[in-house]
């Protein structure tokens, strides 16, 4: 494991349309790590504007984002038209860090929080997820008519509208974009042009609990991707909910489960999660396999201050590190050379020791953490890309 440069960074995922899910820690993640890939290391600029009410003090951000690093522009230089002279004296004199307030203020992690001030205007296509006493099926193997025997009193219909919570095209920073395509040329003609290089995507989708997560690949096995296939990188970040808002996160699937399992070996929580989780991945390496294109990040849930149940998180992440090892392990076995597109980014472990107690680095609230664990989970995922070949 290395740190990376903001620059480096930036290479890692510039040709990358990006989806990241999860509860509310990885909607701050999404916001901090928006500000990297959009600051433009040569002229200390962004595409982002500042926010009013802005502190004056901020402390200067850990693992080496701010001014210690200088700008490298790498591959694109010739590209870019740079002379060897006029690259080097950049180099040199254009030191540009990023400014720490872009990486943390309220507005830029808590975008979209309490109230719509980006509202997205892509829509998730429609669906539906049917909850049947045999167990889950979506609207593509159930009928709707009135006589149908599939449907019965004990069938319920729910709604699987799933929104981005924030949607953004991705940004590409001190980096040139991944295509050279004239200003001004229309979008129908870019699309033309380059059908495979459409505007690339950074967005956003929330999903507290594991079983919503369950249901939205669910929802992607059953309607050939309608929602990743616009995606190269899809980041699943499950979190504290299973543990500290248990009610919240109540699944049908738990009802079939424990009837499943009959009235003498009835299976309870936090079982019933466990298995959930299980089906859970068991979907996602099933979209890994019909989506070799498709990256797939598992990233294991980090931990809510003063938990008594954490133990129970611990062991989440402990099977879930466990069953993407041993899908890649026989995955490596049967397609030989192949390249892994379903990974574990082992969160909860880096960050166990400073997840309780005086030890916390605690953000805004006990489930949140500051600062340093949101660049730490940058890096993790910045190592992953480049350890696994997906930088070009």
């Amino acid at each position: 494991f290395q740190l990376y440069t903001p620059h480096q960074i930036q290479k890692a995922f510039r040709k990358h349309s990006i989806l990241l899910q999860g509860d509310s820690t990885v909607r701050r993640l999404y916001g901090s790590f928006h500000s990297i890939l959009s600051h433009d290391v040569w002229t200390g600029s962004t595409s982002i504007d500042f926010p009013k009410g802005f502190p004056s003090q901020v402390p200067h951000p850990p693992f080496g984002i701010p001014a210690s690093y200088f700008a490298r522009r790498g591959l694109d230089s010739q590209a870019a038209g740079f002379s060897p002279s006029i690259l080097q004296s950049q180099l040199i004199h254009s030191p540009a860090p990023i400014d720490p307030r872009l990486l943390e203020h309220r507005t830029i992690v808590d975008v979209n929080k309490d109230f719509y001030t980006e509202p997205c205007h892509r829509l998730f296509p429609p669906s539906y997820i049917m909850h049947t006493p045999s167990g889950i099926q979506t609207s593509d193997n159930i009928s709707l008519g009135k006589n149908d025997s599939h449907i019965n009193a004990a069938t319920t219909f729910k709604s699987s509208r799933f929104e981005y919570k924030v949607c953004r095209l991705l940004p590409t920073g001190g980096w040139l974009p991944p295509t050279s395509i004239p200003k001004g040329t229309p979008n129908l003609q870019r699309l033309q042009l380059h059908p495979t290089r459409s505007p690339l995507l950074y967005d956003y989708t929330n999903t507290n609990c594991l079983g919503h997560i369950h249901d939205f690949v669910t929802h992607e096995l059953s309607y050939q991707q309608s929602i990743t296939r616009q995606h190269s990188l899809y980041v699943v970040g499950p979190g504290v909910w299973e543990t500290v808002k248990q009610s919240a996160c109540h699944h049908p699937l738990f009802e079939t489960l424990q009837s499943s399992h009959g009235q003498t070996n009835q299976l309870v929580w936090p079982d019933t999660v466990y298995q959930l989780q299980q089906e859970t991945l068991e979907k996602l390496s099933m979209l890994a396999e019909q989506s070799p294109e498709l990256f797939i990040v598992w990233r294991t849930s980090g931990y809510y201050d003063g938990d008594v149940e954490s133990h129970v998180i611990k062991e989440m992440n402990r099977q879930a590190l466990e069953f993407i090892h041993d899908w890649n392990s026989k995955r490596r076995r049967q397609i030989k050379g192949s390249r892994s597109n379903f990974l574990c980014m082992d969160f909860g472990a880096a960050v166990e020791h400073i997840s309780h107690g005086r030890k916390r680095l605690r953000g805004d609230m006990q489930a949140h953490y500051g600062l340093e664990v949101r660049i730490l989970q940058v890096q993790m995922l910045t190592n992953l890309l480049y350890e696994h070949g997906y930088v070009s």
